[in-house]
């Protein structure tokens, strides 16, 4: 499995449990149970399922450099260019 087929596959278990925390928070919603430890244990773990989809994409990439969207773009009023930035892949066997 190369490290692109990896990191999307780890995403989208990430994004599943996600979901579906998410989405038994909203059942709680349509339930009214919106407070209580039932409700509370579904926070914490919508929170904690959160947290590690963050952190997974937050973690530093080998072999990848991050530059200016727009090298040529043009001043802002602080006068810096735009300050979006994107990802690059080296790959060094090409």
């Amino acid at each position: 499995m190369t490290d692109l087929e990896h990191f999307r596959s780890t995403c989208i278990q990430l994004l599943a449990v996600l979901d579906a925390e998410t989405t038994r928070l909203m059942q709680l919603v349509c339930a009214r149970t919106t407070s209580g430890y039932i409700w509370d244990e579904a926070v914490r773990r919508q929170r904690d399922a959160y947290s590690a989809w963050l952190d997974y994409l937050n973690e530093p990439v080998p072999g990848a450099c991050v530059y200016p969207a727009s090298p040529t773009a043009a001043p802002t009023e602080s006068g810096h260019g735009e300050r979006h930035l994107y990802l690059a892949w080296h790959n060094p066997s090409r």
